[in-house]
């Protein structure tokens, strides 16, 4: 029998209560959402956010990309896969690359936001309006200018398919991007980092743990060790 952690009659937050409005009236299909743990958190990807010491060069990017895609074949069957299915995967397993997550499910983003204890910052959820039409299947992944474009590949990957997932795809890595109109609507949503722990709580009762965003083991065994300390 599960830890019964969650009180008999729970008192419901307002702050969860106002994400929940701000989630339901984007519920027309055409918004990506992603959470950042830390509201001073920019739309920088990982391959652009090295430490500074070590200097970007697009020459060793794509190095570490040819290396994975090389050497993750041993590990998955993945014939046919094209350049930016296998950027993908890649962001999904942790390697740096120049995507950024996003997701058509708001309560996915707001786990992301709020689910690393060990941020005390507040968490924001970011809101971009994508129409279908502007969400490519193809796109060059090394161009040299332009502003990011979203891009949405095939669910060969069972982590993208949990996390229903599209990306920002970033000719320039190191630059952040703030999305704005005409191009975008963009909005975003805070969690006072004073009730991360209640969004945890309801997120997971709601059905949106580590084991219901990474679909394996390794994440079963994290959400029950999560769910054991909150008993």
């Amino acid at each position: 029998m599960p830890f019964a952690f969650w009180p008999t009659s729970p008192v419901v937050s307002q702050t969860w209560l106002d994400f929940l409005d701000f989630a339901s009236v984007k519920a027309d299909g055409t918004w990506l959402f992603r959470g950042h743990a830390d509201t001073a958190w920019t739309l920088v990807p990982a391959i652009g956010r090295q430490p500074s010491a070590t200097a970007y060069r697009l020459a060793d990017e794509k190095i570490l990309f040819e290396d994975f895609v090389r050497e993750a074949k041993r590990y998955l069957d993945a014939d046919g896969f094209t350049e930016l299915e296998w950027m993908a995967v890649a962001q999904h397993h942790g390697l740096p690359t120049r995507l950024l997550d996003w997701s058509a499910n708001p309560m996915v983003a707001a786990w992301f936001a709020t689910e690393d204890e060990s941020v005390s910052a507040d968490a924001q959820i970011l809101a971009l309006r994508v129409p279908f039409v502007r969400r490519l299947q193809a796109a060059p992944l090394f161009g040299s200018s332009g502003a990011p474009v979203i891009v949405q590949v095939s669910p060969r990957v069972a982590r993208i398919t949990a996390q229903q997932g599209c990306f920002s795809l970033h000719a320039d890595p190191q630059s952040a991007w703030q999305p704005s109109p005409p191009a975008y609507d963009f909005v975003t949503f805070k969690v006072p980092a004073s009730e991360k722990a209640e969004f945890r709580r309801l997120l997971h009762i709601f059905g949106y743990d580590t084991q219901r965003i990474y679909v394996d083991m390794d994440a079963l065994s994290k959400m029950l060790a999560w769910r054991y300390r909150q008993r």
